[in-house]
């Protein structure tokens, strides 16, 4: 039986009326440039609630009230071991007397925490969404996909990623280029993208009654998440949006309105969201044509823009990785 060494750690809250949580992050030590929550080992005679407020005082310099367990997480380490974290919510209720200064400690919006966080504490910081996020903000993919998530990141890595000097559909220029075309036509990547943007969907408050996007980007993935809509025995109707009218016939610019009910709420789909330009032109014409757009959902975030642009278009962004989450 491999030997077990507990850690405990906490998430730190700061509730503001009218705003969103912020949750409290920690410079890592061990990865420079990188953030934690604050977390270490629980010594021999310490509760594992006396080690994770210890740990915060130390790394954080805040003294916290302890709530409720939130999460539990394990990882192998280097020496065969397993490091079982446990995480609970926790408030501020004072300054500590000396902690380790050479950390740096920021506070962020428990949404945006998942990005900065590596992946051995996601789970922790979809924990955290889900319990302090309304019910209409949280979207987040099941611990039960990790699996998947974690194929899905070294498909993209490997087909779709590329250095160099690239000029963006948006009109940027980027020394980095995401082909998410090579992924989504892949077999296996299709079927990966279709599994996890369905499950995001599924998760909305507004039930989903279609899922599109602009051709040509978004042809695979409409495809793929009704596919397995179908086979998870909850079907939603694909349909693409033209980029030009139809020249002949009904002139639509949405190609298989025909399957989906009048006025229905939609899914919007993109395979990378740099500015959101393209979704913003898509909820145009998907609202123009008579329907509501619950949601939209990316392969990958480039986290230059797009969501802040959709929020404000009262569309919110959904992804499956981020561009920080993507490279981490």
């Amino acid at each position: 039986m491999q030997s077990v060494k507990e850690k405990a750690g906490v998430v730190v809250c700061q509730y503001e009326q009218g705003k969103e949580p912020l949750v409290l992050l920690v410079s890592s030590r061990k990865n420079r440039g990188g953030w934690v929550f604050p977390v270490g080992g629980v010594e021999l005679e310490e509760s594992h609630k006396e080690a994770a407020a210890r740990e915060c005082a130390e790394e954080s310099g805040y003294c916290v009230n302890l709530g409720a367990r939130l999460a539990e997480s394990e990882a192998a380490a280097e020496d065969g071991r397993i490091i079982r974290y446990t995480f609970y919510l926790a408030t501020v209720c004072d300054e500590a007397t000396a902690w380790e200064t050479d950390r740096e400690r920021k506070w962020v919006p428990v949404s945006e925490a998942a990005a900065l966080l590596p992946d051995i504490f996601q789970n922790v910081a979809r924990a955290a969404e889900l319990q302090l996020l309304p019910p209409d903000q949280r979207i987040v993919l099941n611990g039960g996909m990790a699996e998947e998530r974690q194929r899905l990141k070294e498909l993209l890595l490997a087909k779709s990623c590329r250095t160099g000097t690239f000029t963006l559909s948006s009109g940027k220029t980027s020394d980095f280029y995401i082909d998410g075309k090579q992924t989504t036509l892949d077999a296996e990547g299709g079927y990966l993208c279709g599994r996890l943007l369905f499950e995001l969907i599924r998760q909305a408050v507004q039930p989903v009654g279609g899922v599109g996007g602009m051709t040509l980007g978004a042809d695979p993935l409409v495809t793929a998440v009704s596919i397995v809509s179908h086979l998870e025995g909850s079907p939603i109707p694909a349909f693409i949006v033209r980029k030009e009218a139809k020249g002949h016939g009904t002139g639509n610019y949405l190609e298989g309105k025909n399957n989906l009910q009048p006025g229905c709420a939609v899914a919007l789909l993109e395979d990378v969201v740099t500015t959101g330009g393209t979704l913003i032109k898509v909820i145009e014409r998907v609202e123009q044509a008579g329907y509501k757009v619950a949601l939209a959902a990316t392969v990958v975030n480039r986290e230059e823009g797009g969501a802040e642009a959709l929020a404000a278009a009262g569309c919110p962004l959904h992804a499956v990785f981020t561009r920080s989450q993507l490279l981490a």
